[in-house]
């Protein structure tokens, strides 16, 4: 009934709530917390990085929760940062990279690096707009304009042209990400294997 759930769901409703949840105060939450993040580390491996990866986000967890009421006076784009670089050290745990080498570019500049980045730079760069809040604004904007004069869910060419808009979007996307996979077919994936 329920096997295509995501992870976050299974363990919160699988081991999480049965454990006790956060009903049985604050120790056994924590303790609770420790489980579902040491589990869910080991689910993707049985390996250290992926169990530490699991108990960083557990250590982050715990330390959000009691500063959460200050952190929330923080400026959002100043959270928004912290939050991406804790994410990325994160990541640097999970795929087993030597955190010094987020901070060293001994390589960056190589001429393989510029010559990926050149082939990259259209990908990234709508990378870098699809996760601004660009889109956002951009969605919040056709809404206005095409539910301007009410309800009624009459076909207009301000409707069609978004649809259609997006369907290129889309298909665009999707080529440009299949140009890279096939570009990065000798590249290691995040789990320590080879893309075939």
């Amino acid at each position: 009934h329920r096997w295509h759930i995501s992870l976050g769901i299974f363990f919160r409703d699988y081991v999480y709530i049965p454990l006790g949840g956060n009903r049985l105060g604050r120790a056994r939450q924590y303790f609770n917390m420790f489980v579902v993040w040491a589990l869910t580390g080991l689910w993707h491996g049985l390996s250290l990085n992926y169990l530490l990866w699991g108990l960083y986000f557990f250590a982050l967890l715990c330390i959000e929760k009691p500063l959460l009421p200050r952190l929330e006076r923080w400026p959002k784009a100043l959270r928004w940062l912290l939050t991406s670089l804790l994410i990325l050290f994160g990541w640097a745990i999970f795929a087993d990279i030597p955190l010094r080498s987020l901070f060293c570019f001994d390589g960056f500049f190589s001429a393989s690096v510029g010559v990926h980045f050149r082939n990259s730079l259209l990908l990234l760069l709508l990378c870098v707009l699809g996760s601004s809040v660009v889109p956002r604004a951009i969605s919040q904007i056709w809404k206005n304009l095409l539910h301007a004069g009410g309800k009624d869910k009459k076909l207009t060419a301000g409707r069609v042209i978004y649809a259609v808009g997006l369907f290129v979007l889309v298909v665009v996307l999707l080529r440009l990400c299949t140009i890279s996979l096939i570009g990065a077919t000798n590249a290691p994936d995040i789990y320590g294997g080879k893309l075939r």
